[in-house]
C-alpha cells in the first residue's frame, strides 16, 4: 500500500511555519501534485514524506505505518530530485543498480534491464552522466528510482531543468510510465501547466496552508477562493472587486463601468450572508465583446499566440482584463472603446474579506 497521509502536520523552522496544520491524503496508485508558488512549504511537505525533515508536530503515515521516527532508508519511497543527483564518475548501469546493493548480482542486472528498456536508456547503460543530454540524465534519475519498487514516488521539481519542448514530451512519458506501474507518486512544482495535466488530484498550498484539493478540471472551474482562482489558468482569472447593491429590483454587484447581475442562487446566498463586498471573477475564454450586462473598457494591447489572441484591455478604474479570442476571430484595435460582457453562470463570486468563494 502506498497511501500516504498528513494529520495535523505543521513544520516550523524557528519562527517561519513552512508547512501549517496540513491535513492530506494522498490515495493508494494516486499521481498527486503539491502545487504552489515558491516558499509555500511544498517541498518542505515532500521532504517530511522523505524523512529528511522532521514534522513539528502532528503525525505521516505511508501504508499503515506511522514513519515518524523511521529512518528515511527504512520508509520505503523513493525520492527524484530537481538537480538529477547521479554520480558522476559511475556509469548509467552503476547509477540504476546503486539501490539494490543488497540483492545478488542477477536480480540486480534483471532490474536495471527491465527499467531500461521501460524508459529507453538500454543504448546508455555504458555511458557516464556527463555525456548524456538533460532529457536522459533525468530518465536516468528516474530509472533509480524505479528500480527499487517502492510503494510511492517523490518527485521534487524534476522537469525545472528542461528545455520547454523536452519538459513537455519528459511530462507525458511520466504520466505514461505511472498509468503503467500504478506506484503512488507525489509531485512538487510552481508550474500550473504541470498540475493541470499531470496530476489526478492536485493540492495547492499557499504560505504553508493548504488551500483546496481536487482533480484539475474541478479546480480550475470552482475555484475556492481567490489565490486559487488567480493561480489557476493561463491567463489567470480576471478579478475586479465591486459592490453587492439593488438595481431596478434585482440583487447585482456594482462593478467600475455598470452593474452586473449574479446568478439567482449565489444572489440568494449574497442576501443571506450578509456580505456587502464582493470579487467578481470571469475567465478569459468566458469574456465577449458586447452583449448584455456589459461594461465600458479600453483595448490597450493584443497579444497574438498563434492559436489563440489576448486582447488586453482597461476598465474605466485602471483596473486590466484580458479576453481570450480564437484565432481567425475578428478583435477590435487597440485604443479602441469596447463593451465587455459574459453569461451570468460563468461568473465567480468570492467575498471581498474571507477571500472565500460564495457558494448558493
Amino acid at each position: 500500500m502506498g497511501r500516504v497521509v498528513f494529520t495535523g502536520v505543521t513544520k516550523r523552522f524557528g519562527d517561519v511555519t513552512a508547512v501549517d496544520d496540513l491535513d492530506l491524503e494522498v490515495l493508494d496508485e494516486e499521481f498527486l501534485v503539491l502545487l504552489g508558488p515558491s516558499g509555500c512549504g511544498k517541498s518542505t511537505a515532500l521532504r517530511m514524506i522523505a524523512g529528511l525533515e522532521d514534522p513539528t508536530e502532528g503525525v505521516i503515515t505511508i501504508g499503515d505505518r506511522v514513519v515518524n521516527d523511521i529512518e528515511p532508508r527504512d520508509r520505503d519511497i523513493a525520492m527524484v530530485f530537481q538537480s538529477y543527483a547521479l554520480y558522476p564518475h559511475m556509469t548509467v548501469r552503476k547509477n540504476i543498480e546503486f539501490p539494490l546493493r543488497t540483492l545478488d548480482r542477477a536480480e540486480r542486472a534483471t532490474r536495471v534491464n527491465d527499467v531500461a528498456n521501460v524508459l529507453g536508456l538500454e543504448n546508455l547503460l555504458d555511458r557516464k552522466p556527463a555525456q548524456l543530454s538533460g532529457g536522459q540524465r533525468q530518465r536516468v534519475a528516474l530509472a533509480r528510482a524505479i528500480v527499487r519498487r517502492p510503494a510511492a514516488f517523490l518527485m521534487d521539481e524534476p522537469l525545472s531543468n528542461l528545455d520547454a519542448k523536452l519538459r513537455v514530451q519528459t511530462r507525458a512519458e511520466l504520466v505514461e510510465l505511472q498509468q503503467r506501474l500504478l506506484t503512488t507518486t507525489v509531485y512538487v512544482t510552481h508550474d500550473q501547466v504541470e498540475a493541470m495535466t499531470m496530476g489526478h488530484r492536485i493540492a495547492i498550498l499557499e504560505a504553508g496552508v493548504l488551500q483546496q484539493v481536487g482533480p484539475p478540471q474541478e479546480v480550475y472551474d470552482r475555484p475556492a477562493n481567490l489565490f486559487v482562482a488567480r493561480f489557476i489558468g493561463s491567463p489567470p482569472m480576471n478579478t475586479v472587486r465591486g459592490e453587492v447593491a439593488r438595481h431596478d429590483g434585482a440583487l447585482v454587484v456594482q462593478l467600475p463601468g455598470g452593474p452586473v447581475e449574479v446568478p439567482a442562487p449565489i444572489a440568494h446566498a449574497l442576501e443571506q450572508s450578509g456580505v456587502t463586498s464582493v470579487v467578481i471573477g470571469v475567465r478569459s475564454e468566458h469574456l465577449s465583446f458586447g452583449g448584455a450586462a456589459s461594461i465600458p473598457a479600453t483595448v490597450t494591447v493584443v497579444e497574438s499566440l498563434g492559436h489563440e489572441r489576448h486582447v488586453i484591455c482597461r476598465l474605466v478604474d485602471g483596473q486590466m482584463v484580458i479576453v481570450r479570442v480564437a484565432a481567425g476571430e475578428p478583435v477590435p484595435s487597440v485604443g479602441e472603446s469596447v463593451q465587455l460582457g459574459s453569461d451570468a453562470e460563468h461568473l465567480h463570486v468570492f467575498d471581498a474579506q474571507s477571500t472565500a468563494r460564495v457558494e448558493p
